[in-house]
């Protein structure tokens, strides 16, 4: 299956410990069911609610799905391996939960505005939300900004982002050109 990170082989093992917590050592690979899909996903959600909402490590909501990726994914590598017929749970998936987006209105971006702390690290932070917030990016892009980024084309300025290579942070590429508005250049001048 190739090569995997350290923190997934962890998360790995860990959902192969909780794995055989629940089914026992003793089980063998060809007895599992269908049913066994649902049992183990009803034990997983009843142990996150009975703990406060963690198993293990993680307190993410999507603890449960990715508990049933790694699950269906033990039995993709055993079919592989031909140690079973076929993997009884290809078809399986597991709902995550995608969480809705909640944007700032107007009205409350105004009044972070005329906000004046005392405190310079206090007014930098609100400086680098205001300006995340107009311009869209997220911290980790607004970090990544040079005086390269500003360009003029066409007589209008523009914020220029070239997402050149995947990394573990940034998984995309092409680039980004977004236009200075007087917000985004009262915050730049700043």
């Amino acid at each position: 299956m190739g090569e995997k990170a350290p923190r997934t082989l962890e998360a790995y093992q860990i959902h192969h410990q909780e794995i055989l917590a629940h089914f026992g050592k003793n089980k063998k690979l060809c007895t599992f069911k269908a049913s066994d899909w649902e049992e183990f996903r009803l034990h997983l959600a009843s142990r996150i609610i009975s703990t406060g909402g963690n198993v293990g490590k993680t307190t993410h909501p999507n603890t449960v799905a990715k508990y049933m990726i790694s699950f269906r994914g033990l039995f993709e590598i055993a079919a592989e391996h031909e140690l079973i017929p076929k993997n009884p749970y290809t078809h399986k998936k597991s709902e995550r939960i995608r969480p809705t987006k909640v944007f700032l209105p107007t009205e409350k971006l105004l009044e972070l505005h005329q906000l004046k702390p005392q405190e310079s690290e206090v007014v930098q932070a609100l400086d680098i939300f205001l300006f995340c917030a107009h311009s869209g990016l997220t911290y980790a892009d607004y970090a990544s900004l040079t005086n390269d980024s500003l360009i003029i084309h066409e007589g209008k300025k523009y914020i220029y982002l070239p997402y050149r290579a995947k990394s573990p942070i940034k998984k995309r590429y092409g680039t980004s050109y977004i236009p200075l508005f007087p917000q985004l250049q009262s915050l730049i001048d700043k």
